[in-house]
C-alpha cells in the first residue's frame, strides 16, 4: 500500500465517514440485533449528524487511513471522562473498512494511533468491545490491550455484552 497515509478528520468528512462507519458497522454488527435495533444504532452512533457532531467536538480525535483519496480505516479517541483519570483515555472507535481486512493496516492504524495519544500525554487508553466479536477481540490482545470488566452497549433497544480492554502506554 504504497500510498497509504493518516491525517486528521475535518468537518467536511462528515458524509464520508458516515457511508464509512456505516457501512462497516453493518458488515461487523448487522446481525446482531434486530433490523429497527441496527438502524437506530445507525442513525445515533454513525450517521451523518453523529459524524458532525464528533467532528465539531475538539476534544474527540479522528484519525484517518487513507488509500487513494478513500478512507480505509478510522480510529476515535474521546477524552478521559471528568471524573476520571486525566490519562485515561477511549479508543471508542477502531474501524478498517472490510475491503482491507487482512493486508496489515490495522496494526500499522494502531500504531499511528498510540503514537498520538503518546504524544498527548496519554497513559493508558480503554475500549469497549462486543464480546461475540472474536476476530476483533484477537486483534486487541496481539496490541496488547486486556480484558479488565464488562459492560453494556446498547443496539437500539437491546443490550449488548462487550467487554472492557485496557491497555497502558
Amino acid at each position: 500500500m504504497t500510498d497509504m497515509h493518516f491525517r486528521a478528520a475535518i468537518p467536511d468528512d462528515a458524509n464520508e465517514i458516515a457511508d464509512f462507519m456505516t457501512r462497516n458497522f453493518l458488515a461487523a454488527y448487522g446481525h446482531s440485533s434486530s433490523p429497527e435495533n441496527i438502524q437506530k444504532a445507525v442513525q445515533d452512533y454513525y450517521g451523518v449528524e453523529a459524524q458532525r457532531a464528533d467532528l465539531a467536538n475538539a476534544a474527540i480525535i479522528n484519525c484517518l487511513c487513507m488509500i487513494e483519496n478513500k478512507i480505509a480505516g478510522l480510529a476515535q479517541v474521546k477524552p478521559p471522562k471528568p471524573d476520571s483519570d486525566p490519562h485515561h483515555f477511549e479508543l471508542s472507535r477502531f474501524y478498517v473498512d472490510a475491503a482491507y481486512h487482512g493486508k496489515g493496516i490495522a496494526p500499522v492504524l494502531m500504531q499511528e494511533t498510540l503514537n498520538i495519544m503518546r504524544a498527548r500525554d496519554a497513559r493508558s487508553l480503554w475500549l469497549s468491545v462486543w464480546q461475540g466479536s472474536q476476530q476483533a477481540i484477537r486483534f486487541y490482545q496481539k496490541q496488547g490491550f486486556v480484558i479488565s470488566g464488562e459492560t453494556i452497549f446498547m443496539i437500539g433497544d437491546e443490550p449488548m455484552n462487550d467487554w472492557l480492554m485496557t491497555k497502558e502506554l
